[in-house]
């Protein structure tokens, strides 16, 4: 589990975790868990295994951080996740896409995995160029952030945020 009462800080690049007035020098050693990005709305892998035994394995494998991509729709209240095995994961069942994240952030928190979170896409199919697009603003990419912030940076170990994935610059029109 890891300590409620903690602040992060970054000094001179490096990150740390100061616990009571002492800091201590932050190692993360991560993997990316992808699948919120995408259409199916939630992790992969939740159709053939348990998501406990998921992070368990994570954690067995030596790594204490996972970096979770999402994209616009999976965070939003009310969306469906897909390519979830019911069988291996009866605890997911009737709980949406933002739910189960949320759920995931908390087991990985009491088995003392970091979370970064990254907004990887706009629309859960391509990855944009940049943070906004003709249908969708720097204002409404800046709100969902607000929102995510909000409701997930409450946890001890949600340390990171990956602001854009790969921004890129745009090809001209010709």
């Amino acid at each position: 589990m890891l300590n409620l009462d903690v602040y992060y800080k970054v000094k001179n690049g490096e990150i740390y975790a100061e616990v009571r007035g002492v800091d201590q020098r932050l190692y993360l050693f991560g993997v990316n868990w992808f699948g919120f990005e995408g259409q199916a709305h939630v992790v992969h892998g939740l159709w053939v295994r348990n998501w406990v035994e998921l992070l368990e394995t994570i954690r067995a494998l030596g790594f204490n951080a996972i970096r979770i991509p999402f994209c616009t729709e999976a965070i939003k209240p009310g969306t469906t996740p897909s390519t979830i095995s019911y069988a291996f994961n009866p605890d997911l069942q009737n709980l949406d896409s933002l739910t189960v994240l949320e759920k995931i952030i908390v087991k990985a928190s009491e088995l003392g995995l970091y979370i970064i979170l990254n907004y990887h896409n706009i629309s859960c199919i391509a990855v944009e160029p940049l943070w906004y697009i003709d249908s969708f603003t720097e204002q409404d990419y800046i709100s969902i952030w607000v929102s995510v912030a909000q409701r997930l940076g409450k946890y001890p170990n949600v340390v990171g945020a990956d602001l854009k994935n790969e921004p890129h610059s745009v090809s001209p029109k010709t």
